[in-house]
C-alpha cells in the first residue's frame, strides 16, 4: 500500500516535469531524440521555461551545467527515495511471507495434535468397551483368555516337552 502511494512520485517528482528530465523529455536526451530540432538549438518554449523557473535566459541565473548538476541532484535523490521504497517493499514482502508460513506451520501441527488427539481417544473408547465386555466374565474363562493372549505374544516353539509332573499339576488344575 505504502509503495502503490509513493509509486506516481517517484516515477514523476513534481520538480523534474518539463525540466528537461524523465520520460516526457523529448528535447535530446530520450530515445526520440532528434525528432523536434536537435539538442543544440533553442526551442520555443525553452526561454520561456528558463525564465519562469528563475532562469532569467542565457545572461543572468544558473548556467546549463548548474541546472544539469541540480538536476542530476534531484534524479541521484529520487533514484535513491526509489531504492529505499523498494527495500521496504521487499522487507515488508519478506516479512509477510514468513508470518504466512509461520501460521501455515502452526495450523499443521494443531491439526497433527487434533488428529492424534482424536486417535487417543478412539483407543480408550474400544479399550473401555473390551473391558467392560470382560467384566462379567467368570475368572476361569479370564485366565484362558489371559492365556491365549500370551500365547500369541510368545515367539514360536519348535519342540516342547512335557513331564508327568508338569501334566498331572495342569490336569488337577482344571479338574477344580
Amino acid at each position: 500500500m505504502l509503495l502503490q502511494a509513493l509509486e506516481p512520485r517517484l516515477l514523476h517528482p513534481p520538480d523534474l516535469r518539463g525540466r528537461g528530465v524523465g520520460a516526457d523529455d523529448r528535447r535530446g536526451r530520450g530515445p526520440r531524440a532528434g525528432r523536434r530540432g536537435g539538442a543544440g538549438r533553442l526551442q520555443r518554449g525553452d526561454l520561456r521555461r528558463g525564465l519562469l523557473l528563475g532562469g532569467g535566459g542565457a545572461s543572468g541565473g544558473e548556467t546549463g551545467q548548474d541546472q544539469d548538476a541540480e538536476t542530476q541532484l534531484v534524479a541521484a535523490k529520487a533514484e535513491a527515495d526509489r531504492k529505499e521504497v523498494a527495500s521496504i517493499a521487499a522487507a515488508e514482502r519478506a516479512r509477510r511471507t514468513a508470518a504466512s508460513e509461520a501460521e501455515g506451520a502452526r495450523v499443521r501441527d494443531e491439526a497433527r495434535a487434533t488428529g492424534a488427539r482424536l486417535v487417543g481417544l478412539a483407543e480408550a473408547e474400544a479399550e473401555a468397551a473390551r473391558l467392560a465386555a470382560y467384566r462379567d466374565l467368570p475368572p476361569a474363562v479370564l485366565q484362558a483368555l489371559a492365556l491365549k493372549e500370551l500365547a500369541g505374544q510368545l515367539p514360536s516353539v519348535n519342540e516342547l516337552t512335557i513331564t508327568p509332573d508338569v501334566l498331572t499339576k495342569l490336569v488337577g488344575r482344571l479338574g477344580r
